[in-house]
């Protein structure tokens, strides 16, 4: 009977140390990726990381989802498949997408969502995902010291409105709970 024992918790045992309840995405298959870290008192269990790029095509302002990933406890991790598309771009300038954190077991398909579409249990206050045209439609700006493609950028205060520098997505971080109250959101527009 004690040698039935240990066969029967090897399965557990072995889980202690490689399962993983919340599956993260593939990144060694995507266009791009970032994976971050989650901070705060409501770091989730598993839940969905979608990025959220600020849109407008001259009719005002809006939200793009694009991108997808998953939040488990203190880290996350988001890919994209392709460049961001053409409505997920500001002006025709940039694409600047914030990570969020949806409630667990929400979801958002791609696309336009309104602001009543979805909840948020974490985001990014200091961090963006970058996507820079080759040819962006202003030049003169911040966004003059990123690479074209994708990156990632961190809030730097200025004069006026503050501003991303790149930074390495490694960096990149999810704050919940008291960590929202705690950080100062990047007033960049």
């Amino acid at each position: 009977m004690s040698s039935i024992i240990p066969l029967l918790l090897a399965p557990f045992l072995l889980c202690l140390w490689g399962c993983n309840s919340c599956p993260f995405p593939d990144t060694s298959e995507a266009a791009f990726s970032v994976e971050g870290s989650v901070t705060g008192s409501e770091s989730p269990e598993c839940a969905t990381a979608v990025a959220l790029w600020l849109g407008d095509v001259g009719e005002g302002d809006y939200t793009y989802k694009y991108g997808e990933g998953a939040a488990d406890g203190d880290a996350f991790a988001v890919t994209f498949d392709d460049p961001p598309p053409d409505e997920a771009i500001l002006a025709g300038w940039a694409g600047i997408a914030f990570v969020a954190v949806l409630p667990e077991g929400e979801s958002l398909a791609d696309g336009i969502v309104e602001e009543e579409e979805f909840g948020e249990a974490g985001f990014t206050m200091r961090h963006a995902v970058i996507w820079k045209p080759g040819d962006p439609s202003i030049t003169g700006t911040w966004l003059d010291g990123f690479p074209a493609g994708w990156s990632c950028g961190g809030c730097v205060g200025s004069q006026g409105f503050d501003e991303f520098e790149p930074v390495d997505c490694g960096e990149v971080e999810i704050q919940t709970g008291d960590a929202i109250e705690e950080t100062e959101f990047c007033e960049w527009t």
